[in-house]
């Protein structure tokens, strides 16, 4: 769906899309596939990749 729409359904309906954060420009097939993979690490570490993104820019404004 990210590489035909741009967005996810939930995001769909509110208006919003998910770009390239270099360019702005409408997300590759390949950044698609990564997000993709991304999403199956984290859901077969029961969540742990999501809560660590939740995590991290807090800390990294600390540094």
């Amino acid at each position: 769906m990210w590489a035909i729409w741009d967005t996810s359904p939930g995001k769909r309906a509110l208006g919003l899309r998910i770009v390239d954060a270099d360019t702005g420009e409408p997300m590759t097939a390949r950044q698609a596939a990564m997000r993709t993979l991304g999403y199956l690490v984290c859901f077969a570490t029961c969540g742990a990749g999501f809560l660590w993104g939740a995590v991290q820019p807090a800390q990294a404004g600390l540094a």
